[in-house]
């Protein structure tokens, strides 16, 4: 469901998206890369374990291959409802004076970047994501600290690793992204 936005006096919509559909099969194929790659580590540590204590059998390998198979069920599943229902949830306005980012899961979390404030445009696409035909287009911020704040771009810690929610503007089609970087570029180029 579209949100409803208020607009700011002579406020005018220029720009708005919804990511695509298929940023489903692109998370959920990242998702099954995320889950192949630890159960692979999982198994590799634990056959280790097993040929080093010398208690190995045909026993051992068939539970290990059905509890990783399980697990790698219950991920899929679980990833696929949590992936339809963030992408449901996704939408991006740039009006006049600001840009405006909608999310979430179960609730709404409203994001919004006075123009003013966007310091640097970045317009990327990753080889899974020409696969799937998206791209990401990622915002940087002045604060008001003389700071910059980045939206979308790489976190480095462990818990990344089985996030699934997207980051920064996500899963608009390539046209999309580049309409809307360029819209939002010009807009700051005016602005300096």
């Amino acid at each position: 469901m579209k949100p409803n936005i208020l607009l700011l006096e002579n406020e005018k919509i220029l720009f708005e998206a919804k990511p695509k559909k298929n940023l489903a099969t692109y998370l959920i194929f990242k998702a099954l890369i995320k889950v192949f790659s630890l159960l692979i580590i999982i198994e590799i540590f634990y056959n280790g374990f097993a040929i080093f204590s010398g208690k190995i059998t045909n026993y051992t390998v068939t539970i290990l291959i059905a509890y990783t198979g399980g697990l790698f069920l219950l991920y899929f599943i679980i990833s696929f409802f949590w992936i339809r229902m963030v992408i449901t949830r996704h939408w991006y306005f740039l009006t006049t004076q600001r840009c405006i980012l909608y999310s979430g899961f179960m609730g709404i979390k409203k994001k919004f970047i006075p123009i003013y404030r966007i310091i640097d445009v970045n317009f990327s696409q990753s080889p899974i994501e020409m696969l799937f035909n998206i791209a990401t287009v990622n915002l940087a911020e002045q604060s008001s600290s003389n700071s910059n704040i980045s939206y979308g771009m790489p976190k480095k810690s462990w818990a990344d690793f089985i996030n699934l929610s997207p980051s920064g503007i996500v899963g608009l089609s390539y046209a999309d992204a580049e309409q809307f970087s360029h819209l939002l570029t010009a807009m700051i180029v005016k602005k300096i």
